[in-house]
């Protein structure tokens, strides 16, 4: 099955899943760096670091005002958090998360601003005492 095909098909499911509460904590900081210059419409998200131990940063810019919205899901498709559902103007954004009751494992985001859909994986690794 190609990568694709599976982040869709959690997709799907996802969409039936209630929204789990979960303790996490989350800082948002705009204009970390200077605003994007014009001419490149593609919009990237970068994960840092990656994998994770305690906290994880997005970083993205926003072409022009959209609604924006980062999402967590487990790999069985369960939705585990919203990070992000606002609107945002053109600029420069890091989201910082800090899950607190996740598990060690694979997890997938997916990023939507305007018409513009980007997911990618990450992995969280607790550290054990």
């Amino acid at each position: 099955m190609k990568p694709y095909v599976l982040i869709a098909l959690l997709l799907m499911l996802s969409a039936k899943q209630i929204l789990a509460q979960t303790s996490s904590e989350l800082s948002f900081h705009q204009n970390y760096r200077n605003k994007p210059e014009g001419g490149s419409e593609q919009i990237q998200v970068k994960t840092f670091p990656n994998p994770f131990a305690e906290q994880i940063q997005f970083q993205f810019d926003i072409i022009e005002l959209s609604q924006v919205s980062i999402t967590v899901f487990d790999i069985t498709g369960n939705k585990i958090a919203v990070l992000m559902d606002k609107m945002l103007e053109k600029e420069s954004y890091k989201l910082n998360w800090k899950p607190s009751q996740q598990l060690s494992g694979m997890y997938i985001y997916v990023f939507s601003a305007g018409k513009t859909r980007k997911t990618g994986k990450i992995l969280l690794l607790n550290k054990r005492i």
